[in-house]
């Protein structure tokens, strides 16, 4: 940041000496510094949301210039918001901090495990980017299956409900 002062000088309407001042503050904003995307979470059952925190700012921590557009997209399930900074006007009024939410839209009556990448994507006169995420997205896993233990002693049989694996 930066503080630009002028100054003037004279007299008033009485003769009386006076300075008079203005100030004011610039920002410049540099290439991108930090450019994150964090979720809560990335195995999501039927009906549950994952939210979806992105960090953006130059080097300063400053916002990008206006111009740039941060969008989000996704192969499977649905964003509650695509469209970060929707147009030059509105390019995030200064914050360094968006956010959306995937949810899986699959219910519990599907029988799915499937894999939803998120792109996030930047452009920007700082700099460009792009931040890949995979999300598990799974639905109506509740098949059991035999697994078969051999020991030298004993032989037994376990039976686990799937979804009680972790993927």
């Amino acid at each position: 940041m930066a503080v630009i002062v002028a100054y003037a000088w004279g007299k008033d309407q009485n003769n009386n000496d006076v300075k008079v001042w203005a100030e004011n503050r610039v920002i410049f904003s540099r290439g991108i510094h930090t450019f994150t995307a964090i979720p809560d979470k990335t195995v999501l059952d039927a009906g549950e949301s994952a939210n979806i925190e992105i960090r953006l700012f130059d080097i300063h921590g400053n916002p990008v210039a206006a111009g740039s557009s941060l969008s989000v997209s996704t192969t499977e399930g649905e964003l509650s918001d695509s469209e970060l900074m929707p147009d030059e006007s509105n390019y995030g009024f200064g914050t360094t901090y968006f956010s959306t939410q995937l949810m899986n839209t699959y219910t519990p009556e599907d029988s799915i495990l499937t894999t939803a990448r998120v792109t996030i994507s930047l452009s920007s006169p700082n700099g460009s980017g792009k931040i890949n995420l995979p999300f598990t997205l799974k639905a109506g896993l509740t098949r059991f299956f035999v697994v078969r233990c051999h020991f030298s002693i004993a032989c037994f049989c376990l039976r686990i409900n799937i979804e009680d694996l972790r993927f």
